[in-house]
């Protein structure tokens, strides 16, 4: 979305707001438990960019590019799970 188009709905209707959608300026992370059985908080507060589109409501977060590599972390040990390319989407 940050290109200006939606890709959702192709529309040319995105707004784009500097620290996410509470205006806050930062994404804080919640704390996590490393596989080795030690807590470790993730104490990351990533600068994000908010995107709204105005014709379908699809809403986008982008990372800052300062903090990309402190996603490595996250993705580790947070709880994410990649979604492969071709994925169904749910509807």
């Amino acid at each position: 979305m940050h290109n200006g188009i939606c890709p959702v709905c192709g529309a040319a209707e995105v707004y784009q707001k500097d620290g996410g959608l509470g205006g806050g300026g930062t994404l804080t992370t919640a704390p996590y438990w490393k596989r080795e059985g030690l807590f470790r908080p993730l104490s990351h507060d990533l600068a994000v960019t908010a995107f709204i589109c105005r014709r379908c409501g699809h809403i986008a977060l982008q990372v800052a590019a300062q903090d990309r590599e402190r996603l490595a972390d996250l993705f580790q040990y947070g709880g994410w799970t990649h979604v492969p390319p071709g994925t169904p989407q749910d509807d």
